[in-house]
């Protein structure tokens, strides 16, 4: 309470927040800990979780932005820390949490930006104060090393003696920093621009950043060459804050969609946005046109392939492949403020079908599926709106059939309940789907991005080899699989070939099992407890695969339909 202690909290004096506390009593608001301390912490989580390699907390993070604490943390660590001070804790903390639990990921040192990469907390606040000249820790203790390498080498000295590695990612955090990302969301024209351009600072070897960084970032490179030159080469790297601002316009879109893009392409291992847009947001769809840009799951390719553009800040694209159908996917992001863009997309190396899916996102706030794009030999061309985020869909030659979703269909009451399954088919490959119905009326639908005119032969068999009763048809851009006699607690395998005679052959394994409600193949307690959290609820498109007995309504049957079969285990 600040009327019994004034200087607890964050280091700020109430009422005007103006005034810094100076000579506190650090236990007023904080209480000392240490690795010892936090030991327990770990354990428990080990306790509770299990270890990383069955399951449990899988990534510790050392603290938290460490060299500006005489800031954030002013009334507990009022000093800048020294270089030495956080490679001490650094080992100390890692060697703690890797003796309680040897498989866990260790991620540091998690440093706020540019002046955090270069210079100590202790040499940051001391260089305010007398100018950066004669600097401490940098002359008298890094030998003239900016920071973040120095501390690299420091930790492979101690991995080399003691053989516990201190961090497994090497992590940073990053912002741009002029107004890009404020408070404030700035998207006046010139700040929009600017945002346009400042992703550069994260790749491009021959950008100097306008920012009082004055410098070349080049941030991916620059950390993937410290880690090589002075840790363990090889070692994962991570930019685990970030944000570019304006989540509710389309200028933060397309940087979101451009910096995703910079992320793969140049082999970052990992990233956290600080935060999560809200789903409204353009930002958030511009996220969604990588990872679900039609709505069931189907994403941006997972091999990168080279993508040249004339000039970035206007238009950027990436692309890749997809493994899953050997797609490539090619994003194109329109930057310009105003006016179309003309696209060619010249293609090489790749022996496509001739016909492109395209799916796009405005100013509009609404990603849409455009008409599909035809192409002559090895270019496409199309015309593009300011300010958008465009995703071209190319099949592979004899794949212009691939399967782009699997629904599992009940009818009850009358009603035909279409459940996306939780995986996707693939062409050529095998997947498993698991429906949680059996009984008549039962229909697995695998649906393709084109119209389906004919297949050769389709083939049903359960898990013991025979033959499934089964019923085959096509149906506009579906086949369709009309199951009778199920067989509950058994898998059955679909094969179909030739379809629309181009050779696309599909094999797929389906899992019957009756009250599988979390996809884990057994009947447990977990399942039980997921269609009690339904109970007194209707039966709709929502709620329908709770509906095991299926009754009229989700009720206490259909909790005793599933605790009846307890144990059950897919064969």
């Amino acid at each position: 309470d600040a009327m019994y202690f004034p200087d607890a909290g964050n280091g700020v004096i109430a009422p005007n927040c103006n005034t810094f506390v100076v000579n506190n009593d650090a236990n007023d608001a904080n209480v000392p800990a240490d690795s010892n301390f936090q030991r327990g912490w770990v354990q428990y989580l080990v306790g509770k979780w299990g270890t990383a390699a069955s399951g449990g907390i899988k990534y510790y993070i050392l603290d938290n932005e460490h060299s500006i604490w005489f800031s954030t943390h002013r009334d507990a660590h009022p000093e800048g820390p020294h270089a030495t001070e956080i490679r001490d804790k650094m080992i100390d903390y890692a060697t703690m949490i890797k003796s309680v639990d040897s498989g866990a990921t260790v991620i540091g040192p998690e440093e706020f930006g540019w002046t955090g990469y270069i210079f100590s907390g202790y040499d940051q606040q001391w260089s305010a104060a007398n100018g950066y000249v004669n600097i401490p820790d940098r002359t008298l203790v890094m030998g003239g090393m900016d920071y973040m390498p120095w501390l690299l080498g420091q930790l492979k000295q101690s991995a080399n003696l003691t053989g516990v590695k201190p961090i497994d990612v090497f992590s940073l955090h990053y912002y741009p920093q002029e107004n890009e990302f404020t408070p404030n969301n700035d998207v006046d024209n010139a700040t929009q621009l600017r945002r346009n351009r400042s992703t550069r600072s994260l790749w491009d070897p021959a950008y100097v950043d306008t920012s009082y960084i004055m410098d070349i970032v080049q941030l991916i490179p620059r950390m993937r060459n410290w880690v090589n030159t002075n840790y363990f080469p090889g070692t994962p790297i991570a930019i685990t804050e970030y944000n570019w601002g304006a989540e509710n316009h389309i200028n933060g879109a397309t940087t979101q969609a451009d910096i995703f893009g910079i992320f793969g392409r140049e082999g970052l291992d990992m990233a956290a946005r600080w935060t999560t847009p809200d789903a409204a947001t353009p930002t958030y769809k511009a996220m969604k046109m990588y990872r679900n840009y039609d709505g069931v799951k189907s994403t941006f390719g997972d091999t990168s392939v080279k993508a040249l553009v004339v000039n970035s800040d206007n238009l950027s694209a990436f692309a890749a492949q997809r493994a899953s159908d050997n797609a490539l996917t090619v994003m194109v992001i329109s930057k310009v403020l105003t006016g179309s863009t003309p696209v060619t997309l010249s293609l090489s190396n790749f022996a496509g079908t001739g016909t492109a899916q395209m799916y796009q996102l405005t100013s509009a706030n609404v990603i849409s599926r455009l008409a599909d794009a035809a192409y002559a030999g090895n270019t496409l061309t199309a015309t593009v709106p300011p300010q958008s985020i465009t995703l071209f869909v190319l099949p592979p030659a004899g794949a212009a059939f691939a399967v782009v979703n699997a629904l599992s269909r009940k009818f009850h009451a009358g009603v035909e309940y279409d459940l996306v399954l939780d995986r996707n088919p693939t062409i050529n490959g095998t997947i498993t789907v698991e429906p949680r119905f059996v009984g008549t009326g039962h229909k697995i639908a695998f649906r393709f991005n084109a119209p389906v005119t004919s297949f050769d032969s389709a083939t049903v068999l359960d898990s013991g080899g025979a033959t499934v009763t089964r019923d085959v048809f096509r149906s506009g851009n579906e086949i369709i699989v009309s199951l009778s006699n199920l067989g509950d607690n058994k898998r059955v395998t679909l094969s179909a070939t030739n379809v629309n005679a181009v050779g696309v052959n599909v094999s797929v394994s389906v899992g019957f099992l009756v009250g599988d409600m979390n996809s884990s193949k057994a009947i447990n307690a977990s399942d039980i407890n997921a269609v009690k959290a339904h109970l007194n609820q209707g039966v709709n498109i929502n709620t329908a695969k709770f509906n095991v007995s299926l009754s009229g309504a989700i009720s206490a049957a259909e909790v005793s339909a599933v605790k009846v079969r307890s144990g059950t285990v897919l064969k």
